[in-house]
């Protein structure tokens, strides 16, 4: 599980606060997703939450669009932590209140078992994920 998070460049205002709000957002171009997506249906709820309207500046298809738009100084973004840490660079990462949580999943079918390659990717993910410092919740089964 991870939060999602806003990015900025180095130089910009946002930088001086350690926690930000919706409201803090508002003045600066917002670099986004479709309202369709999961990603813009987790962001819309966070800015109707606060009672605001989301105004995008520019629209991407992806996190990791939005961090590289948002290395090249084009706005800010709200980014799950995974995407944030992944693209790690030139850009401040700082949480946001009352922000979202989003869940990974990997997900197998229950009549039949995983290959052996499938099986390694399960582990070798688990163990990137823990490396990365985030935090895994007990599986189903």
């Amino acid at each position: 599980q991870g939060n999602l998070v806003c990015i900025f460049p180095y130089n910009h205002p946002l930088a001086s606060g350690s926690m930000l709000t919706i409201e803090d957002l508002l003045p600066y171009p917002l670099v986004s997703y479709r309202s369709e997506t999961p990603f813009g249906t987790l962001v819309e709820q966070m800015y109707q939450e606060a009672g605001h309207v989301r105004r995008v500046a520019i629209e991407v298809s992806s996190p990791h669009n939005a961090c590289s738009l948002v290395k090249a100084g084009a706005g800010i973004a709200i980014v799950d932590e995974f995407s944030a840490h992944s693209a790690e660079g030139d850009f401040v990462v700082r949480p946001i209140a009352h922000t979202k949580t989003l869940a990974i999943n990997l997900v197998q079918s229950r009549f039949e078992p995983l290959s052996q390659l499938a099986q390694d990717f399960a582990v070798a993910l688990r163990d990137t994920v823990k490396t990365q410092g985030f935090a895994i919740p007990k599986t189903n089964k």
